[in-house]
């Protein structure tokens, strides 16, 4: 089962539109389907955007829509994606865990961003991995989040 699946249409397009040229932009969003929204709330957990994120629930797994706040592309149409000031929150009674402010690197192939626990910065730290179909995949780090404030099983590599 994949944690979250991504539709990172515009990351796609945006590193097939210049590789000519190593190119600056800003705008857009980044959209990722919450694959592991019906998994996380079994557990108990309340899934909700922080900062300017949105997520879409009026579809049968909500979409998560992140507003991307830089982007470079280098000659060969690698992307690095910035995501400043928008992310999620994962609560379940006292205990919370926010992730965000994202950076996608396509050549690393690996989402970057804050974690915060229940209020004390983490740190910034991988958060998922990305298959070359644009999948997303919690790492190890993220995923020992979830086990150690909430319970959860290891949900690492899904």
């Amino acid at each position: 089962m994949r944690v979250f699946r991504s539709i990172l249409a515009f990351a796609a397009a945006l590193a097939a539109a210049v590789p000519a040229a190593a190119a600056t932009l800003v705008g857009g969003t980044t959209s990722v389907t919450l694959t592991a929204a019906p998994t996380l709330t079994d557990l108990g957990l309340a899934i909700a955007p922080i900062g300017t994120a949105t997520i879409d629930a009026s579809v049968d797994l909500p979409v998560a829509n992140f507003p991307i706040t830089g982007a470079q592309t280098d000659d060969d149409g690698n992307a690095i994606i910035f995501h400043n000031g928008s992310g999620l929150s994962f609560t379940a009674g006292d205990n919370s865990l926010e992730i965000g402010d994202f950076v996608i690197d396509t050549l690393a192939g690996e989402i970057t961003g804050f974690a915060r626990a229940n209020g004390s910065l983490v740190g910034f730290v991988p958060l998922f991995d990305l298959d070359e179909d644009l999948n997303l995949f919690l790492t190890s780090e993220a995923a020992g989040a979830f086990v150690t404030l909430f319970g959860a099983p290891d949900l690492t590599g899904v």
